[in-house]
């Protein structure tokens, strides 16, 4: 079963539920196939995401989404670089 891992890093919050990526996971869950292929890790909604749990979770995953806006894109840019270099070591 593939792992999915969904975060939105915010500019200064950490305490807001990830309302969007909520959504997302509950409607891709009325998917059978979805459902049956796919395992979605608990979302993440923080400012500081350079910690080992949330590293953790990079490694664990098969696919990650981020949502994007100006003021989280080079943060995501920089998951990315780190998600990439762990997915290429496996």
């Amino acid at each position: 079963m593939k792992k999915i891992f969904l975060a939105t890093i915010s500019s200064v919050y950490e305490d807001w539920a990830p309302y969007p990526v909520a959504c997302l996971i509950s409607h891709c869950l009325k998917n059978e196939y979805i459902k049956n292929n796919y395992e979605f890790l608990e979302p993440e909604y923080r400012h500081n995401w350079n910690d080992s749990t949330f590293i953790n979770k990079l490694e664990q995953s098969d696919i990650v989404g981020l949502t994007c806006y100006v003021w989280n894109q080079v943060a995501n840019d920089k998951i990315a670089k780190i998600f990439k270099k762990i997915t290429k070591r496996t």
